[in-house]
């Protein structure tokens, strides 16, 4: 069994725990490994460079220049802050990745993040309005189960919408859940 055939075989079990008297599973699956940037990064990746950059500088500048202890406190949660920025989002976003899991019912969409937090995301298929699909140039893609938002507004990073990231066969799994909220 090929490490790929060990992922999917991960979701169905993951996946079939969620399950509800009388549901189906249609299809189960996962993130795309890799890193991938998000439209946000536009403004995030200057910005936390200029964070962390600046707050490097306030931490050397207060070690070097022997400051009173107060400033060489100062600086170090604005340095965690800074480096988090710059590297750690990108860390925690490759392992939360590895561990969330989709699926799709006969009733319902599952999104299930087996790390901190844990949490399970369900929306009944019938109570979806509006379902988006984007398509990126590798053939991989995101469905979005809400209205699509700017990108300005998607800087925001407090509200994610439910969706599927970066998965495989995104049109044949879009198309499957359109079909399913037409019966």
């Amino acid at each position: 069994m090929s490490f790929m055939d060990s992922d999917l075989f991960q979701a169905d079990e993951v996946i079939k725990e969620e399950l509800l008297p009388n549901e189906n599973v249609i299809w189960t699956g996962k993130p795309e490994s890799g890193q991938l940037l998000k439209s946000s990064d536009i403004f995030m990746i200057p910005f936390s460079i200029m964070w962390g950059g600046f707050a490097l500088f306030w931490e050397s500048t207060a070690i070097t220049m022997n400051a009173p202890l107060l400033f060489k406190f100062w600086g170090i949660p604005f340095v965690v802050v800074g480096l988090y920025m710059i590297f750690g989002r990108f860390i925690y976003e490759f392992y939360n990745r590895k561990a969330l899991f989709y699926g799709i019912t006969n009733k319902r969409i599952i999104i299930k993040q087996t790390i901190i937090p844990k949490k399970t995301t369900t929306l009944i298929l019938s109570n979806i309005h509006e379902v988006n699909l984007r398509i990126k140039k590798n053939g991989n893609g995101d469905i979005i189960f809400a209205p699509e938002r700017s990108l300005i507004s998607s800087f925001n990073r407090q509200y994610q919408p439910p969706s599927f990231l970066n998965i495989k066969d995104c049109k044949e799994i879009y198309a499957k859940i359109l079909e399913i909220k037409q019966k």
